[in-house]
This record gives C-alpha cells, sequence and structure tokens, in this order.
C-alpha cells in the first residue's frame, strides 16, 4: 500500500476553539469542476458528514497527530450514497475512517487513481538514468507528481521509497495518481531522516537556489556510502547544479541530453560540513521587537516581505478577537497581531509543512500561546462563522485563482461583519470581485506601491 506521512516534528498546534484541533485538507480545480483530491485531518467529532459524500481512503501506514483521523476524500461519481448509507456499495475497494485515533501508522486500503501524468523532461531523463543505478532504499524530490521515484517503486518491487513533498496541494496531487504501493509521499517541514542508497533530485533552474542547495545537502547527509545521487535539471547548458552537487560529493559525472542534464555521483565519506539554511532575524513592530524564523521554501525567506509589513501596519485587533491568517508564510503578520493583543486568538494556515512549522517555532521564540497553526489547502477551517478578521497577502501568479480561494476562504470563515483585510497590486479585481461575493463596504487605499483592501462579510 502507498503511504503518507506527516511529522509530529512539525508541533502543529491545535486550534484554540472546538473540537477540531487540527486539519490537513487538499483540493484540486480539474475539467472545470471541482473535484476533492486529498487528505482531511478532522477532529474526534468531526466526521459526520461521511453518510453523503464518497470518501475513498488512499492511504497507507499513516503517522498522523494525537486524536486526528485522517481521510483521502475522492469524489468518484456526482450522485450520492442512498440516504443513512454509511459505506460505499459493495464491491469497492475502500475503507473510511471517521473516529479519533492515536499517533501510531495505520493501513488503510488504496483505491488506485487513473494513469500517472507525465513527468517534466528533467524528470523524465533522470528516470532513463536512474533506471541503471543500483538501489533498493530509495529517496527523492519531484518536479511534478512524483514521477520519478514511482517508476523506479513500480519497477523495484523488493525496494522502498520515499518522495518528500512538503507543500499538502502538490502532495495531494500526487497520490490522486495511481501510485505503487511501496511509494510513500511524506509531507514534512524535512525529508524523512531515514538512510538511503538512491536519492533522486530533479529540480527546475526556475526553483529557488537555497531551497535546491538544501535539498542536495540533505539528500547526500542520508546516503549510505557507496550511495548514489542523481540530480537533474531541465537547462541542458547547466553548470550552476554541476558545481552545487561537486561541492557536496566527488566525482561528478555529467549525463547531457537535448532538453536537460543528469549529475551522479556515489558518496565515498561523510559529509565535512552539513549548512543550516535557516535564518532567524529580528522583526520590530509598533516598538516590540519579535524573532522571526525561515527556511528555504517559504515565502520570502530571510526577510520581511514588503506586502507583508503594509498589511502587518494597516492591521487593527481588538480584545478577544479571533483572527485568521490565510497564507500565513514564516508568520510575520500572525505573530505580531498576536504580541500586539494577548487576549486575542489567532489562528495562522498555510499549505507548506515547513512554512507551518516556521510559525510554530515563531510563536515559541516570542512566547505568544494565543497563536495556533493550521496545515491545510481547502479553505475549511475549524470553527467557520466565528473569526472577527481575516487577514491575507495572496500571491500574485496563477492570475487572481489563489486570491479568489483565499477571500471564498475568509468569506466561510468570518462572522457577519468581520472584516477581511488583504495586500495586492491588482485593487482592480477585488473591487470587482468582492461585492459580488457576500462582501460591503469595500475600500482600497495606496501605500507605498500596495493596495490595502477592506470589506466586511455581509
Amino acid at each position: 500500500m502507498m503511504a503518507i506521512t506527516t511529522s509530529n516534528s512539525t508541533s502543529v498546534k491545535p486550534a484554540p476553539h472546538g473540537d477540531c484541533l487540527a486539519a490537513v485538507e487538499f483540493f484540486e480545480l480539474g475539467g472545470g469542476a471541482c473535484g476533492m483530491a486529498g487528505w482531511s485531518c478532522v477532529g474526534s467529532n468531526a466526521g459526520a458528514p461521511a453518510a453523503r459524500r464518497r470518501e475513498f481512503v488512499a492511504a497507507s501506514r499513516l503517522t498522523m497527530y494525537p486524536r486526528l483521523a485522517v481521510l483521502a476524500n475522492r469524489r468518484a461519481a456526482r450522485d450520492d450514497w442512498p440516504q443513512g448509507v454509511d459505506s460505499p456499495p459493495r464491491g469497492r475497494d475502500v475503507a473510511v475512517v471517521r473516529s479519533a485515533i492515536a499517533p501510531t501508522p495505520h493501513d488503510f486500503t488504496l483505491n488506485p487513481a487513473a494513469s500517472m501524468l507525465a513527468p517534466r523532461p528533467a524528470e523524465a531523463r533522470l528516470i532513463e538514468i536512474a533506471r541503471d543505478a543500483p538501489g533498493r532504499r530509495l529517496a527523492g524530490v519531484t518536479l511534478g507528481r512524483a514521477q520519478a521515484l514511482a517508476t523506479l517503486a513500480g519497477e523495484r518491487h523488493e525496494a522502498t521509497a520515499v518522495c518528500w513533498i512538503p507543500d499538502c496541494f502538490r502532495a495531494a496531487l500526487a497520490l490522486a495518481e495511481d501510485l505503487p504501493a511501496n511509494l510513500q509521499i511524506a509531507c514534512e517541514p524535512d525529508p524523512p531522516d531515514k538512510p538511503c542508497d538512491l536519492a533522486l533530485a530533479p529540480l527546475s533552474m526556475h526553483g529557488e537556489a537555497e531551497l535546491a542547495r538544501e535539498t542536495l545537502q540533505e539528500l547526500a547527509h542520508r546516503l549510505e556510502i557507496g550511495g548514489r545521487l542523481l540530480a537533474a535539471t531541465d537547462n541542458p547548458r547547466d553548470t550552476w547544479l554541476h558545481e552545487q552537487l561537486a561541492a557536496i560529493l566527488p566525482r561528478v559525472r555529467k549525463h547531457p541530453f537535448d532538453d536537460a542534464v543528469v549529475y551522479s555521483a556515489v558518496k565515498t565519506e561523510p559529509l565535512r560540513r552539513r549548512r543550516d539554511f535557516s535564518c532567524e532575524f529580528a522583526l520590530r513592530d509598533r516598538g516590540r521587537l519579535l524573532k522571526l524564523l525561515t527556511r528555504p521554501g517559504v515565502f520570502s525567506h530571510r526577510r520581511v516581505d514588503p506586502g507583508a509589513r503594509r498589511l502587518m501596519d494597516a492591521a487593527e485587533i481588538g480584545p478577544g478577537e479571533r483572527v485568521l491568517d490565510i497564507g500565513c508564510g514564516a508568520g510575520a503578520v500572525a505573530l505580531a497581531l498576536a504580541a500586539r493583543e494577548p487576549t486575542a486568538q489567532v489562528l495562522a494556515v498555510d499549505s507548506h509543512a515547513r512554512a507551518v512549522a516556521c510559525t510554530q517555532r515563531g510563536a515559541e521564540l516570542n512566547d505568544l500561546p494565543n497563536v495556533s497553526t493550521l496545515l491545510s489547502a481547502n479553505g475549511e477551517y475549524p470553527d467557520p462563522g466565528t473569526y472577527d478578521l481575516a487577514v491575507a497577502n495572496p500571491p500574485y501568479y496563477a492570475g487572481h485563482e489563489i486570491a479568489a480561494r483565499m477571500v471564498a476562504a475568509a468569506h466561510r470563515s468570518l462572522r457577519v461583519g468581520g472584516r477581511l483585510l488583504a495586500v495586492t497590486k491588482s485593487p482592480q479585481w477585488y473591487a470587482e470581485h468582492l461585492p459580488a461575493t457576500g462582501w460591503r463596504s469595500t475600500c482600497t487605499s495606496e501605500v507605498k506601491r500596495y493596495h490595502l483592501v477592506s470589506a466586511e462579510r455581509a
């Protein structure tokens, strides 16, 4: 059976209200219709709607947080189960988990998805070279949906494989594929700390440099002596990746292709140096110094994003209010608001496991027990309709699709009259979209090339 893991070392705090302690959910839009394709971690009393939904568990050996039940949801058809039926029709190879359980491994049945999406060039070329490389304990990353590791795991039935995908939305996309039973998807802040003898690192020339360096280092660290690391990039004229790999392992061999290049190197001795790529720095907010921790892969690593600073300066929080930070990143805004008002409760949400871990660490460094964190990508948060303020700094790529999802999540979460505060460089979209989707009193203001958008939930 295939498996996905979440690590208890993430230190994800439970939400302070209600029975739903935390949630890890994912969704994918495809074919013009919204269909579930991922995981849902729910609290002990939150599994009631299962009777009218098709909930296909697609995981095994899943490591879970205390008192969380984990469901992998796939809507394979539009028709509902009959009224009162709590299980699929006979013949369906599925399992449904409803109750709270302890943080121990549990096995579930895999319902295979459709054929796997074709890999990107760098990962496709990596597969060609990796097929000739020995190895029975495989580890690595992916540019897509774990295609390289899925291919090798499918061909080497006696092998074990783990693919690190720290973003839960991307992890869900991989899990929607027809993955082999001996492949594990690890949605954790760091690659699982297990020895391997073959490591795969397909990388994009447009990716984050520090994250690429750290990924190479951590995979090399986990390699056994005599193990092989294969790295690939979609830049056939690459020199940078070769230099990075050569700084870690000796005698790097090059495998050139027209659309990519693959490098291979064998580990002959332990790494002489293991660099810490995290960054801890001070953030000043209204006279108070706060400590912030960032890591590669987390938005705005090593600095406070100017948009987040504008959002932080504009936000006002009252005693006892409930605040939601959607897409919290390293937690700068959430930590600042929680520090201003100790009686408030702040829930910081992000789809990236490393971002959630950084925010939680920031809460600990600043002694802010009123900050809770949540790993989520579906916009469904505990206690909807009860929050007083939602803040968001949506990314500017993908048009306004992500912004629309964040705005919808804020609308579900806020009470009537609750406030939305977002920062953007495209205020016109908000001015057109918000009044038509259940918001009132929409206004915008420009501050240092950024626009602050505020609105009330109708």
